[in-house]
């Protein structure tokens, strides 16, 4: 578990850092730009048989906001492989996207954005927290 974050967090601060280099060296941009990066935990949660770590990642270099986003890990507690959203929930796919679009809908919340962020991809729903009586998805 901890060398699949470590090589994420690895990752993702040398994308972090290219970026930032770019934007400091373009010549369109002369000057100093003010630069920033945080990787964070967001939330853990755990069960008798997982263990599940949100990280949150904050960026910023340049332009008009900050760029933000949420990476989730949840790992089987015997073996220490990453589990998918099917096997923490029991569910297919096709069963996750009905449920999500039917609590989402009845949140009120936009039908177009609602069927396209819940169609049943396993993206859709990569990131999650497993607790002891639910699966939280992150969109």
């Amino acid at each position: 578990m901890n060398s699949e974050i470590k090589s994420f967090a690895e990752k993702e601060y040398k994308m972090y850092k290219d970026e930032a280099k770019a934007e400091f060296t373009d010549p369109r941009n002369p000057d100093p730009r003010k630069h920033s990066y945080a990787l964070s935990v967001f939330q853990t949660a755990s069960t008798k048989t997982s263990r599940s770590v949100i990280l949150k990642t904050a960026s910023y270099t340049g332009g008009a906001h900050y760029n933000s986003s949420l990476t989730s890990f949840s790992f089987d507690s015997a073996s220490g492989k990453q589990i998918s959203i099917t096997q923490a929930t029991g569910m297919t796919l096709a069963e996750i996207s009905a449920e999500a679009r039917k609590q989402l809908l009845a949140e009120g919340l936009d039908k177009s954005m609602v069927f396209d962020g819940t169609s049943p991809d396993e993206k859709n729903f990569a990131n999650f927290a497993i607790s002891e009586k639910s699966v939280t998805i992150y969109f």
